[in-house]
């Protein structure tokens, strides 16, 4: 496995202990490791190293110190942009700016948090890919977690709940060429020992962290807990097909017979919650579907996209 850092001091916290680095110059780098670097830092020279991977399957590790963009849009532009990027790699960064969420919210980058970004190269049919490849960084979360003592569950769509709290979210992209996914591009943001202060809504009513929830991993444990439970997930993908990661979203789901509202993805663009339009639909939640898709009674169309609220969140905010 190589290591790229701009940061090796705070890197080799993550690593083994004795992990030795050299530098070297941006341009000595292969072209695929030239693309992935110019995308994600703007310093001229690499610490490198080479060790044997905690957890197999991931061929690159890159440690940023401080990101100066959204490291998945990084990796998706560079790869829309025709960067000869392969083989699975992780990139985190220890800070950063402009990081956001579905539809470009922003995410606090608060440090010694979880800022990852991960890509994989299925090169398979996209159709039969897509639904687990949006469960995949969701799933992993909740594996993740309960390897260091916890049990996480998922919100839908792709927030990930710790004592009823948010503590982190996930993103997936793609990209293809025709019918076929050449890439996939995820993005996960955990917060394990600091949660941001945010102020409530429906949607999110409290944030918490990791530590708050007693799992007082260290960054380094959160990371690699995180990185294995992906390729364990990834490897079962490959071999089992989309349904087993589906079933494993619909197992660790919280939804299913709950009271929950969901509106457009942009409600809360109108301002207050008393300015909201209707909700899409508003009941009890009786199905995920084997597209991730939510089925609520009484409506006769499942739901494939939104933002849900509980409905106990909503009538607080109501009050």
């Amino acid at each position: 496995m190589r290591i790229l850092s701009d940061c090796p001091s705070a890197a080799a916290t993550l690593l083994p202990p004795g992990t030795a680095w050299r530098l070297v110059d941006a341009a000595a780098l292969d072209p695929a490791e030239q693309a992935l670097w110019r995308g994600l830092s703007r310093c001229g020279g690499v610490h490198v190293a080479e060790l044997v991977a905690p957890v197999p399957l991931w061929q690159r590790l890159v440690v940023i110190a401080d990101a100066e963009r959204s490291q998945l849009d990084a990796i998706h532009d560079a790869l829309a942009a025709g960067a000869p990027l392969a083989g699975p790699t992780a990139c985190l960064a220890l800070e950063g700016s402009g990081f956001h969420g579905q539809r470009r919210r922003p995410w606090a980058t608060l440090p010694g948090n979880l800022f990852l970004v991960a890509a994989l190269f299925p090169e398979a049919p996209a159709a039969a890919l897509l639904p687990a490849v949006i469960a995949l960084p969701a799933v992993a979360l909740v594996d993740a977690v309960a390897r260091l003592g916890g049990a996480a569950r998922i919100k839908w769509v792709n927030d990930i709940l710790l004592d009823g709290r948010k503590v982190a979210g996930v993103l997936s992209a793609t990209q293809c060429r025709g019918s076929i996914m050449e890439a996939v591009v995820l993005g996960l943001g955990v917060n394990v020992g600091r949660a941001p202060d945010l102020t409530p809504t429906p949607f999110v009513p409290r944030s918490g962290s990791l530590h708050d929830a007693g799992v007082g991993a260290s960054l380094r444990e959160v990371l690699w807990a995180v990185l294995g439970a992906l390729a364990d997930r990834w490897r079962e993908l490959l071999v089992a097909g989309p349904g087993s990661l589906v079933a494993a979203y619909r197992v660790a789901a919280c939804v299913v017979g709950e009271e929950v509202r969901v509106w457009r993805g942009s409600v809360d663009s109108f301002g207050p919650m008393a300015s909201w339009p209707p909700p899409l639909a508003a009941g009890v939640v009786e199905a995920i579907g084997d597209d991730l898709s939510l089925r609520i009674r009484g409506h006769d169309e499942t739901l494939h996209d939104g933002r849900l609220a509980f409905e106990s969140a909503c009538r607080d905010a109501e009050s």
